[in-house]
């Protein structure tokens, strides 16, 4: 019997497929990172791949001073 792996995704996260971003869509999922200041999860096999993340995000998890 094949074993059945289960994997959970946060629900309150954008997301989108990996294929997306080769199907130029790329550009537009990084601006609404940018505008809306939203993480988005991208998916591959259905199963949570990687993160894109606004860069004020990514500076306080670092421990950045925020640079304007």
């Amino acid at each position: 019997m094949k074993k059945v792996e289960y994997t959970l995704m946060p629900t309150n996260m954008p997301s989108v497929n990996i294929s997306s971003l080769s199907q130029g869509k790329s550009a537009q999922i990084v601006k609404k990172v940018h505008t809306e200041n939203v993480d988005v999860l991208i998916v591959k096999n259905n199963k949570p791949y990687a993160v894109i993340m606004p860069y004020s995000t990514y500076s306080k998890g670092k421990g950045f001073k925020n640079e304007k």
